[in-house]
């Protein structure tokens, strides 16, 4: 493994799906068996597994031969106290990313005229920062949406994801 190639400690993360689905994949294509076995590798092999989940502890049990010494349960990375549903929902649409292609922020932008037309009402929320910013803002322009997106970074996200109706995932290979 690359850990005993460059002599660096291997920590892993378990978030989600690829260690939920392990034993579907085992029994799929062999694209899905070889990540099954890659990520059974990677939790043999690591020297510290991050847990984000308590039913990930639960997969992680019945892999054999994972050390579940090494196995530390952590809160989410979301902070659930700070982001709690508002009581009054607002007509929102939020994407909330960093701009680069692979969170496919421009799939969002061309959606929107679609969406007011059904929905008039509907506000949206742009929010982030990265390679794209210009191209998004030129699209938001071209596209006369300009009274009805906002574009920013937001480091006070709860404020509108709480009283958001939707929020957007867009990701390309993700989701």
């Amino acid at each position: 493994p690359l850990s005993y190639v460059f002599r660096i400690p291997l920590l892993f993360s378990v978030v989600g799906n690829e260690v939920r689905l392990l034993d579907q994949h085992s029994r799929g294509g062999i694209g899905a068996r070889l990540l099954a076995r890659g990520v059974r590798r990677l939790l043999r092999c690591a020297r510290q597994i991050d847990v984000l989940g308590p039913d990930l502890l639960d997969v992680i049990r019945r892999v054999p031969g994972v050390d579940l010494s090494r196995c530390h349960f952590r809160r989410s990375f979301v902070e659930t106290d700070r982001f709690l549903p508002a009581p009054e929902k607002q007509p929102w649409v939020v994407f909330a990313h960093r701009f680069f292609d692979e969170k496919n922020p421009l799939l969002f932008v061309e959606a929107i005229p679609a969406i007011r037309a059904r929905h008039p009402e509907a506000r949206y929320f742009i929010l982030g920062h990265g390679d794209m910013e210009e191209d998004i803002r030129r699209r938001v322009r071209e596209l006369d949406l300009s009274g009805v997106v906002t574009l920013e970074l937001n480091d006070r996200l709860e404020t509108i994801l709480s009283r958001s109706m939707i929020f957007l995932c867009l990701q390309k290979n993700e989701n």
